[in-house]
């Protein structure tokens, strides 16, 4: 499988988003799909979105601990919620 840059991936998402999807059907039925399947779509979505480059831009909070990135810290928090 080949890797794509960030602007590759952004451009082939925007072209399937601008794709006419009134006749797709999106099931979760598949008896090989566990109960965290989903999991695998948000993070692509993320992804894509660049979601934690956004939150290291926009988001500012001083602490004594860096060890971690805020957005780390962000996504440490959604990710159960979404999978609880």
């Amino acid at each position: 499988m080949a890797k794509h840059s960030i602007t590759e991936r952004a451009y082939f998402f925007n072209q399937f988003m601008t794709q006419d999807t009134r006749n797709v059907k999106i099931a979760f039925s598949h008896g090989g799909l566990t109960h965290y399947g989903g999991i695998l779509f948000f993070n692509e979505f993320t992804r894509v979105l660049q979601l934690r480059r956004f939150l290291t831009r926009h988001l500012q909070y001083p602490r004594r601990n860096q060890r971690y990135t805020l957005s780390q810290m962000v996504m440490a928090l959604v990710y159960p919620i979404i999978l609880a």
